[in-house]
């Protein structure tokens, strides 16, 4: 037991060694933004901006998530989804209405794979976010909101693309032609919280930039963070990062040309909570930082808490898509109440050991 918190002694010396080098590298960022500069995948001048938040009264905010429940048995998996989408209407006193699409609680699809072989589990999430989506699209149109917010990027995840030539790649491309609609579709603004974002696009591009120097032990600091690390010490409540284009090439081998109006920025939107990334649409690259400007100036102003940053429509589309962790277990006890036994649906056998 004396050589376990031996054990917690050093690792905690790890984390705090850690954390020193992410604050000085914040502190030297701080006192040398002067000396930061435009690239072609940063949008503004300057390292920082602040976000003033403005007066809700008539605007229209609608919030998309989807829920997801997934479970492998002997002979096919079984998943249920759905999707929600949230208006919040500000009166001129700044109180909201709300509303809902398709409705308040919608009754999920059942996905069935009975193929062994096929990659279910992405199968699963690409209906996932066609099913996201194509909800996000169907609002857009009924509600016209002044920002539309998806719980999540607005691409496709890169990580989730099938083989080619194959009946999920099919499927995938379907994914990809809806994201294309939703893009064609939304007449206001559309963004995408990342709630947990562990990405070091910001990173990689700071260290291009000249703001770096030739400070050696600094740019080791970098390579060795995330971009939210960082920038929970560099960000102040209320200010936001420069926007920068969301990545290179790989998204509009998928996209097509509307793969280079993705653009990206960091905010710390509560007192007491890490910075929250915002990926955004904009179909003019001369209108990028304007719009970087107006959503997050709209996602600060929806927020009501100073220890969880994240705008009250998405907390509230997250609430009424997520389905319960038993709900796939329920299922299954009703199919089995219609068919009897049946090997498919039996459970696997590391979840039956006796002991």
């Amino acid at each position: 037991m004396q050589n376990f918190i031996s054990k917690i002694s050093s690792a905690a010396e790890i984390i705090k060694s850690m954390e020193e080098k992410k604050k000085a590298l914040a502190e030297f960022l701080a006192k040398e933004r002067d000396k930061f500069s435009k690239s072609p995948d940063v949008i503004e001048n300057n390292l920082v901006y602040k976000v003033a938040p403005q007066n809700l009264s008539g605007k229209k905010i609608v919030a998309v998530d989807g829920g997801l429940s997934h479970h492998s048995y002997h002979g096919l998996e079984l998943a249920l989804l759905r999707a929600v989408a949230v208006l919040f209407s500000y009166n001129e006193n700044g109180k909201s209405s709300v509303s809902y699409y398709p409705e308040p609680s919608p009754s999920p699809e059942i996905i069935l794979v009975s193929d062994p072989y096929n990659d279910s589990g992405l199968d699963a999430s690409n209906e996932r976010m066609r099913n996201e989506i194509e909800t996000a699209t169907a609002a857009a149109k009924k509600f016209s909101p002044d920002l539309l917010l998806m719980d999540g990027m607005i691409v496709p995840h890169m990580n989730d693309i099938p083989k080619e030539n194959s009946d999920s790649h099919e499927r995938f491309l379907r994914t990809v032609k809806s994201f294309k609609n939703l893009y064609d579709s939304v007449s206001g603004l559309l963004a995408g919280c990342i709630e947990d974002s562990r990405g070091k696009r910001f990173c990689e591009i700071l260290s291009k930039n000249g703001i770096m120097g030739e400070n050696a032990e600094m740019r080791n600091a970098l390579k060795t963070t995330s971009d939210t690390s960082l920038l929970f010490y560099l960000l102040d409540y209320g200010e936001r990062t420069c926007a920068f284009r969301f990545s290179g090439d790989g998204l509009t081998n998928i996209l097509g040309e509307q793969g280079k109006n993705i653009y990206s920025f960091y905010m710390k939107a509560a007192k007491f909570d890490r910075p929250l990334r915002v990926d955004f649409y904009c179909k003019n690259s001369e209108n990028a930082a304007a719009t970087a400007g107006n959503v997050s100036s709209l996602i600060i102003s929806s927020c009501c808490h100073d220890s969880y940053g994240f705008p009250a429509p998405l907390i509230e589309a997250d609430f009424r898509a997520k389905l319960p962790e038993d709900e796939i277990e329920k299922l299954r006890d009703q199919l089995l109440d219609r068919i009897g036994i049946a090997p498919s649906l039996m459970k696997m056998r590391r979840e039956l050991r006796p002991l």
